[in-house]
């Protein structure tokens, strides 16, 4: 998970701070946030509970947009604008994270591409969509689009999280992503005395009420329990993402390009480069100067995640050739 340094000095941290004086923090932050932040858009009924969605724009493709791994919906401030120039674009959050609730059931991205599927019927959101998942939101869109190849005009998969046990990937670097997402499992105690609100960044680029509503729905305990639970489903989820063929619409992906001259970084990247490799109109691209978080939070990165998607849409249009496949 893209939070992991977060989380871990918020479990440091629990050993030191006061632990009713955070929960009382906690939960009067929590209620503030619940006040000062309702729902942008709508919250739709799905089996097992509530799912928050946000359409703006019109025309076809319909984009949809899947947030990160410790994120929410408000990640994306910086680009439903531009694409909603464009096209009909929606923005959603996954069950327990942002505005969404917590739905019955396992936590792994075949659960959470189910949970979608049923948000887009409730919602009368029909195809073609054109996915766009950044980080852990890839594996959920990949999984989408297999599941319903029917309504897929394409992907934009935004530096891809990490799936364990890649076949290019090397044993000891394998086994430190599992122990980073193993450290997650604490995160909702550091959550429930309030470290993961004392160690939230504010450095980002969104507008200001949607920055102040991005980092108040990530502080929340809700949150932190899901992220433990989709790490805890991540050997599940990483199963079904490696099963899955090569994608059968044009695909589009893009990798950070910081930081420099790192192993993880590099190999990060020839993973994601490879999942269109056979792919029948893909491309692989790196964004220089920005990190994975970077890519929504950041003007730069989102830009050129914007640019990405309108490409796309335009392809899906005949506007242009697709893509050809970079290795």
């Amino acid at each position: 998970m893209r939070r992991t340094p977060r989380a871990m000095a918020a479990i440091l941290l629990a050993v030191l701070f006061p632990p009713v004086a955070g929960a009382v923090y906690q939960s009067v932050a929590t209620e503030y946030a619940a006040d000062e932040f309702p729902p942008p858009g709508r919250l739709v009924t799905v089996p097992g509970g509530e799912l928050h969605i946000l359409c703006t724009g019109a025309g076809a493709p319909t984009v949809v947009l899947d947030h990160g791994g410790a994120s929410n919906s408000a990640e994306w401030a910086l680009v439903q604008p531009r694409i909603a120039e464009a096209t009909r674009v929606c923005a959603y959050d996954r069950a327990g994270f942002g505005w969404s609730r917590m739905t019955e059931g396992p936590r792994d991205a075949g659960q959470s591409a189910a949970d979608l599927a049923a948000l887009l019927a409730a919602a009368g959101e029909t195809g073609p969509f054109v996915l766009v998942g950044h980080g852990y939101g890839a594996f959920v869109s990949r999984l989408f689009a297999a599941g319903h190849p029917g309504e897929i005009a394409g992907l934009v998969l935004v530096d891809p999280e990490r799936p364990f046990d890649h076949p290019l990937v090397p044993v000891e670097m394998n086994y430190r992503w599992k122990e980073a997402d193993d450290a997650l499992a604490l995160a909702p105690l550091a959550s429930r005395v309030g470290l993961m609100r004392l160690v939230a960044g504010d450095d980002t680029d969104l507008p200001g009420p949607d920055a102040a509503a991005y980092e108040a729905m990530n502080g929340a305990t809700a949150a932190w329990e899901s992220v433990a639970a989709v790490a805890a489903a991540m050997p599940l989820t990483s199963a079904l993402v490696l099963d899955l063929p090569r994608p059968a619409v044009p695909v589009l992906v893009l990798s950070a390009g910081l930081p420099l001259d790192d192993d993880d970084r590099r190999i990060w990247t020839m993973i994601n480069a490879d999942i269109v490799v056979g792919s029948p109109a893909g491309e692989a691209r790196v964004v220089a100067g920005v990190t994975g978080e970077d890519l929504t939070l950041r003007r730069a990165g989102a830009d050129a995640v914007s640019a990405a998607i309108l490409d796309m849409v335009n392809a899906t249009r005949g506007n242009r050739p697709p893509a050809a496949t970079e290795g």
